[in-house]
C-alpha cells in the first residue's frame, strides 16, 4: 500500500482482483480488439476509478504520473490512431523498472 495516501484498510484481496479483470479487459483473453492499439489512458483511468472504488488515494506524484501519460498518449493517438504506446514502451519499461538506475532526460 505505498502508493495509498488514505488511512483505510483496504482489501486488499477484492482489489487484486479488481485490477486484475482490469488488466484482462484491456491486455489479456477479454480484449477487444487484440490487433489494435492498447488504450492505455483507459485503462489507466479505470484503474483510477477502481482504486478511488476502494477507497485508496493516490500520492500525488502517481497520479500526476498516470495524468500525464494519458494526455501524451491521447495526443499521439490523434497525429497516429494506430501507435501503441505501450508497445513501444515496453523495452524501456523493462530495462529500467527496479533496476535502481536513473533515467537521463
Amino acid at each position: 500500500q505505498r502508493f495509498n495516501e488514505a488511512n483505510l484498510v483496504v482489501n486488499t484481496k477484492q482489489l487484486k482482483s479488481d485490477i486484475q479483470a482490469t488488466m484482462d479487459k484491456y491486455m489479456g483473453p477479454f480484449r477487444m480488439n487484440p490487433q489494435g492499439p492498447l488504450n492505455a489512458a483507459d485503462m489507466f483511468g479505470e484503474v483510477m476509478f477502481t482504486l478511488q472504488r476502494h477507497g485508496m488515494l493516490l500520492k500525488g506524484d502517481v497520479a500526476s504520473t498516470l495524468f500525464t501519460i494519458s494526455i501524451s498518449e491521447g495526443l499521439v493517438r490523434q497525429l497516429d490512431p494506430s501507435f501503441d504506446v505501450a508497445e513501444q514502451a515496453l523495452p524501456y519499461i523493462t530495462k529500467y523498472m527496479g533496476s535502481g538506475k536513473k533515467v537521463s532526460s
